[in-house]
């Protein structure tokens, strides 16, 4: 078994890196966190290893070897200076592995006069090691062939080493069934477990064959009909499984294997995972996103990836009682809070996707990537004063400062900013519910950094209802010249009618908010009415703040297509085509900033430029 890969060079790991694996280890992490470059280094690990291999009186042995860019398969790249950290092949990429046994094979890559030169070295007793490593990368599912030409080893092992797994699945089914009985019944028993009323089979005759035929039937199709009619779910399982069980793998790596399958499913193969690996001895190495497959996982499986280092992760029944704490809130979104202890709780994916988009607006897409690498996103699914943010706020404090948790979540203490929906409170209400909550979090009770921002309209969807902005996104996607004419006559009489439709449901949930919020308004109808009156008097104005807008877009898109105008109304192009991003929309995104305490953006950029010159000029 594997037990550690240290990395040097590659790729996001300039620095000598150092991952710890166990029978079953599951890598987390946000995007572009280090995870695939894991299982790419081992990948390559391998490439090295089935490269350099020499067999010399009865023992293997390794060999220094020179390949040439063209014949360099261990990763697709668009040039082979893109393996090295920032492109700089001065120094050579270095893959330590340690396996159980003790005995360590280290490979040394170089890219010298335009070749790649492996070097290996091995210390202790490692002939049986070298012969019988076999690491195979299993990637996610991306669909079967319509049919599939039965292939010789050389020419399988070609497609797998460029990651076409699904090219070869059916020759890869054959060679199990063909080669090797006892692999055969264990992936039908694991088939018939995961899906109980699936049945497959393959069948090839090379006197008279030249596709390989294999059949799948279930509780709908009761006749046998081609593999490629099953589900992407039973696809991805069979992709998987075949992989794992064909030609001898020792060491499986999968990439995001949750891909197309539900929650249960999920946890279902997870199970399947530990028993292959008890049984068989299969090392499970894997990267993920899935909740489910964390909550699965084996104790002491799971590794953190935080600023390009795995650090173990939830190794105990107690710390995972922790993350159960959360709630709502899903496990993985822990991982990039260990990182930025800056926290933005919005009422949904949807919500944080806007901002994102303003910003991009606002300040350009490097430097709203920039903060927002900065910032984590945790979600209530539900208006967040409503949802008693501070407790959740709690929570995730209590997480990060818990025993469990406390060495991977080192520094200053968490700070949070609620961006929260005026929900159709007044701005009176909308006020005092700012100031009560910012009170109560930053009490002795909760003694918390929270600060709360509440939009003017009523959501952050209000902020989208931009007339010259709408058309303008409208015709963007017209290619007639007539049909843009008849949609900008359209829109100036759609836009204020379908606003007009939804004065009496906003005059609704005032009423009905007041009466939620006060006892002074409980149950008097007459009195609730007065105020709802005064409020529409002096903020309806336009609509624009305090209509549904998502009902207001969704019939604006239903006009247009009653009017046979065939365009789309896409939110992001609305933000695209603003002339300038709203105010309060900006008072946000400043909020955002302060809570990330990154440099200023306008000095950032001036900085950068300078930087940009004085590299220029040395040049």
């Amino acid at each position: 078994m594997l037990k550690t890969l240290t990395i040097q060079n590659f790729k996001r790991f300039k620095q000598k890196t150092k991952i710890e694996f166990d029978a079953i280890t599951i890598l987390l992490g946000a995007n572009n966190s280090g995870k695939s470059t894991v299982l790419q280094a081992l990948s390559i690990f391998q490439y090295c290893l089935d490269n350099t291999r020499k067999k010399k009186n009865g023992h293997f042995t390794l060999e220094t070897k020179t390949i040439g860019p063209d014949e360099f398969g261990a990763l697709p790249v668009a040039s082979p200076k893109d393996l090295w950290s920032n492109g700089q092949s001065s120094k050579p990429i270095e893959f330590e592995a340690v396996f159980e046994t003790g005995t360590k094979i280290k490979f040394e890559i170089k890219f010298q006069y335009n070749r790649f030169s492996i070097h290996p070295t091995v210390t202790g007793q490692g002939s049986e090691l070298i012969e019988q490593t076999r690491i195979r990368y299993v990637p996610i599912h991306s669909g079967l062939g319509l049919r599939e030409e039965f292939r010789l080893a050389p020419a399988i092992a070609d497609s797998l080493q460029r990651l076409e797994h699904g090219a070869v699945i059916r020759n890869l089914l054959w060679e199990l069934k063909t080669n090797d009985e006892k692999g055969w019944k264990r992936l039908i028993w694991i088939l018939t477990r995961l899906y109980p009323s699936a049945e497959i089979d393959v069948n090839f005759d090379k006197d008279v064959d030249r596709f390989i035929g294999s059949g799948y039937s279930d509780q709908v199709l009761s006749k046998s009909l081609d593999v490629v009619v099953s589900g992407t779910g039973f696809q991805q399982v069979l992709q998987i499984f075949t992989g794992v069980l064909s030609q001898g793998s020792n060491i499986v790596l999968l990439d995001e294997p949750d891909a197309h399958l539900h929650g249960r499913l999920q946890g279902d193969v997870m199970k399947v995972f530990e028993e292959l690996s008890q049984e068989v001895g299969i090392q499970f190495i894997m990267a993920t996103h899935s909740p489910h497959l964390m909550a699965s996982a084996p104790s002491g499986s799971l590794r953190a990836m935080i600023e390009g280092r795995a650090h173990s992760f939830a190794q105990t029944p107690e710390q995972m009682d922790v993350l159960d704490s959360l709630g709502a809130f899903d496990r993985m979104e822990v991982i990039p809070l260990l990182k930025t202890k800056a926290v933005v709780f919005t009422e949904n994916r949807d919500d944080r996707d806007y901002l994102k988009q303003f910003a991009i607006k606002h300040w350009g897409e490097p430097e709203a990537n920039e903060l927002w690498e900065k910032v984590g996103f945790l979600f209530t699914y539900q208006e967040p004063i409503s949802a008693d943010v501070k407790r959740l706020a709690r929570q995730v404090k209590d997480l990060l400062n818990s025993p469990s948790l406390r060495d991977l979540a080192k520094g200053a203490p968490p700070r949070f900013l609620v961006v929260g929906d005026r929900d159709y409170r007044s701005q009176s209400a909308a006020a005092a519910a700012k100031k009560e909550l910012e009170q109560k979090a930053q009490g002795e009770n909760f003694n918390m950094d929270l600060n709360c921002s509440i939009w003017e309209r009523n959501e952050i969807e209000n902020y989208l209802v931009d007339p010259a902005a709408i058309e303008a996104a409208v015709v963007s996607r017209l290619v007639d010249g007539a049909q843009k004419v008849e949609a900008k006559k359209a829109l100036k009489q759609i836009i204020p009618a379908e606003i007009e439709k939804l004065k009496d449901a906003a005059r609704l949930q005032i009423g009905s908010k007041l009466q939620q919020q006060s006892h002074e308004y409980r149950g008097d109808y007459v009195k609730t009415t007065k105020e709802v009156d005064r409020i529409m008097a002096e903020e309806w104005g336009d609509g624009f703040g305090l209509c549904d807008a998502k009902k207001l877009l969704s019939g604006i898109r239903g006009e247009l297509q009653k009017r046979g105008i065939r365009t789309k109304l896409v939110e992001s192009d609305i933000i695209t085509k603003m002339t300038e991003v709203p105010a309060d929309v900006i008072k946000v995104l400043k909020a955002i900033e302060k809570l990330a305490n990154p440099e200023p953006v306008k000095k950032r950029v001036a900085r950068k430029r300078i930087a940009k010159t004085a590299r220029v000029r040395e040049r």
